[in-house]
């Protein structure tokens, strides 16, 4: 049986220091990137800030929906 993975899609929750996927329990800490501006010295993210950009940006196009649906 394969494991499937969670897409995070419409099941973001936002709390004071984090955000958490409603539908898989996934935790992303917001702390991580606070008062950071710049590069990496490898060029490379580490993993903690892409999932951090990614339940970021997940959360703000949920919010763009409800205020779409809201206004309309």
């Amino acid at each position: 049986m394969k494991k499937q993975t969670c897409t995070h899609y419409g099941f973001i929750v936002e709390y004071p220091k984090y955000y958490q996927c409603t539908k898989c329990k996934d935790i992303a800490y917001k702390v991580i990137l606070k008062n950071i501006d710049g590069i990496w010295l490898n060029e490379t993210e580490p993993k903690e800030v892409l999932k951090q950009r990614l339940f970021e940006n997940i959360f703000r196009k949920q919010q763009n929906k409800k205020y779409q649906k809201e206004k309309d």
